[in-house]
């Protein structure tokens, strides 16, 4: 009795030490064909089985599988010879519908299809077991034995075991790839916005000198070209400043966070740099305010577009910037007397500057608003 104790004992340290090193070999990678490849090696290892299939559902079709297949010292491979494999996809099937752990005995089956899979493989026993992710059924782990004595309960249980690990893998992979993606399509979005707010700005800024330019030239007024010439030479060159900054910021390493107040102050120092005009800026907060980087950048933005349009579009001549707490809500607010315009819900075709600093206070979770008048 001591003995058979010992061996239970020796048996299920040896289980808990194989689920420990496929938690280890999970961990170590993000791509999907290489937790297959290492995993279904591991398990084919312990178990001591001859060969392997991984059946995933495909997240983009219903009824679909994404499928794997791996022989013992053989790499992992999608399944191409569906004819030879078919067997194994059916029972995979089947206790994917069947949410349970299927075990077929290829010697007592009497399917024709079954016995030539039989002579061909050699294989003796199939097991099917789910794998399952947050209640999900994610996929499939199938495995085949040439011994009929391999699968025993203790056995089972660890294949059902590894299956949920296995399931939990392919769930933090698909969830990753979604986040990945979903960032890509922010840092678009904010591409996209960077681009409207300077480079965009600059080339309609240069449109109209150059416009204004030929009326002078028209005019013979030679002297008054020279003057403008000048301007749109300081503008190419702050636009190759910020073309540089924006390739810079996509390189760099994040940098320190910015107080709020520190950035609206380099924000107006910026600006009066190459505008008659300098803003004011108060604030009734006494203590820096920290916001997450990328919602200080948004805000940031969203002053920056405001400050142009006030002097590129409302001829202002005083601007002021607020910096407030309300109730249980921080607010900036920038103010001009400048010439008011038609807030429309309307946005005509090619204009994103309202639409582009809405979803900007969106991003940084918070809401654009806009009062003005003519």
């Amino acid at each position: 009795v001591r003995q058979h104790a010992e061996a239970e004992i020796v048996q299920r340290n040896a289980e808990l030490a194989a689920q420990n090193e496929i938690a280890a070999t999970i961990s170590r990678s993000l791509e999907l064909n290489t937790i297959l490849n290492a995993v279904l090696d591991r398990t084919l290892q312990v178990l001591e089985i001859a060969s392997g299939c991984i059946y995933l559902n495909d997240p983009n079709k219903k009824d679909s599988f994404l499928q794997f297949h791996k022989e013992k010292d053989l790499p992992v491979q999608q399944l191409v010879d569906q004819q030879k494999k078919h067997l194994c996809a059916d029972i995979s099937k089947k206790a994917m519908h069947e949410s349970n752990q299927v075990l077929v005995d290829l010697t007592e089956q009497a399917d024709a299809d079954q016995k030539d899979f039989d002579q061909d493989s050699g294989l003796k026993i199939l097991v099917s077991t789910p794998l399952v992710a947050q209640g999900r059924i994610v996929g499939v782990l199938t495995v085949g034995t040439k011994r009929k004595d391999v699968f025993v309960p203790q056995k089972l249980a660890l294949l059902t075991a590894v299956s949920q690990q296995i399931g939990m893998a392919v769930e933090n992979v698909r969830m990753y790839k979604q986040i990945e993606k979903t960032a890509a399509l922010e840092e678009r979005q904010r591409i996209a916005a960077d681009m409207h707010d300077g480079l965009a700005q600059t080339l309609s800024y240069l449109s109209l000198k150059t416009d204004r330019a030929l009326e002078l030239l028209e005019s013979d007024k030679v002297t008054a070209v020279f003057d403008l010439f000048q301007q749109i030479q300081n503008a190419i060159a702050r636009a190759i400043v910020d073309v540089r900054r924006s390739i810079a910021s996509l390189q760099e390493a994040p940098q320190p966070r910015q107080s709020v107040q520190d950035a609206l102050a380099q924000v107006i120092k910026d600006y009066a740099k190459e505008n008659e005009i300098i803003p004011t800026m108060h604030t009734t907060i006494t203590t820096p305010l920290f916001l997450p980087t990328d919602e200080t950048g948004q805000l940031i933005c969203v002053v920056q577009e405001a400050l142009i349009n006030a002097r590129k579009h409302g001829n202002a001549k005083n601007i002021t910037v607020l910096l407030k707490k309300t109730n249980s809500h921080w607010q900036i607010t920038v103010e001009d007397d400048g010439q008011g315009f038609d807030d429309s819900s309307h946005i005509p075709t090619g204009h994103y500057g309202l639409l582009g600093l809405r979803e900007r206070a969106r991003l940084a979770n918070g809401e654009l608003a806009i009062a003005s008048q003519r």
